[in-house]
């Protein structure tokens, strides 16, 4: 389908997320966590990339998605609801790549970590860069894709006390966490199912990684 040269530009929301993706001469990556996905993505387009892939975690905001579900949006908003299309030529290669269901649905990018939005609004997952992402390759005309893997949804839900103990970055600041388990030790069993639910998420992570770039 490709040209056997072509260079693949992947954009992660968390620099952790970079680890799940094979390594390869073709592959190129940047992490950008919320807006820094607009500056990351154009630092890939500067590397002269054929496409831009956005790949990494998502959140559930409907009960049809469940954790470890592989999500191919149709389509892509901001928080004020404008949608982009998700190119529909990439989505449907990348499709056949999986021996498994491939959801859909559309993706809101947010500012901040989710759980629920209006059933009006009909979104079906979140995250925090692929709105910034894709802005940036539709102004450069490089194809653009986002491949997800759900990680929360509506049983395992994000605690409070992690979403309070991020940074800027999108990453856990152990001073923060550590304060808020002594603020409330009952939460370190909260920390203990969230952690094995990243620990069975990341490896489909990996799995989903080497599906969808290698053997192109």
């Amino acid at each position: 389908m490709f040209k056997k040269n072509t260079k693949i530009g992947i954009l992660v929301g968390l620099s952790r997320e970079k680890e799940s993706i094979p390594k390869h001469k073709n592959i190129i990556i940047e992490s950008g966590y919320s807006f820094k996905a607009y500056s990351a993505t154009k630092k890939l387009i500067k590397q002269n990339v054929d496409l831009i892939v956005n790949f990494g975690f998502a959140g559930a905001l409907t009960n049809n998605l469940k954790n470890c579900d592989i999500l191919i949006p149709k389509d892509i908003c901001n928080e004020n609801f404008r949608f982009k299309k998700n190119s529909n030529f990439l989505s449907v290669y990348f499709k056949k790549k999986f021996d498994e269901k491939v959801k859909t649905g559309s993706l809101l990018t947010s500012k901040k970590i989710l759980k629920k939005v209006s059933k009006d609004k009909k979104v079906s997952a979140v995250d925090m860069e692929a709105y910034y992402a894709q802005k940036a390759a539709l102004e450069e005309k490089v194809p653009f894709v986002s491949i997800k893997v759900i990680f929360d949804d509506s049983d395992n839900p994000i605690p409070e006390f992690i979403i309070k103990s991020l940074n800027s970055d999108g990453n856990v600041s152990y001073v923060r966490l550590f304060l808020e388990l002594v603020a409330r030790p009952s939460d370190f069993f909260k920390l203990i199912k969230i952690n094995k639910l990243y620990g069975k998420s990341i490896i489909k992570l990996e799995k989903v990684a080497k599906k969808v770039f290698l053997n192109n």
